[in-house]
């Protein structure tokens, strides 16, 4: 999935043990389709919050390197295609 490989943050969350019925356990999305909810989150080590300006600049470009997975999902959900590097898209 081109979103999640773009954020580069690990997906974490609960997982179902089987795919869901109705799916082939061959599909190349299987793996993904066992997640019960997704998560994406960027971890901070001690020595990297030794500055607030530096600790601000990395946020956001964390943010907007997750903003297209956020759009993915909200496209998947309703159905309207939005451009996740538009800040003018973002709901």
């Amino acid at each position: 999935m081109s979103a999640l490989e773009h954020c580069g943050y690990p997906l974490s969350g609960d997982r179902l043990k089987n795919v869901p019925r109705g799916f082939d356990p061959a599909d190349p999305a299987a793996e993904y389709l066992k997640y019960k909810d997704w998560l994406v989150s960027r971890h901070y080590s001690d020595a990297e919050l030794t500055s607030f300006d530096a600790f601000l600049a990395d946020t956001a470009e964390a943010v907007l390197r997750m903003e297209p997975l956020r759009c993915f999902f909200n496209d998947a959900l309703t159905g309207h295609r939005k451009n996740p590097f538009d800040p003018s898209d973002w709901e």
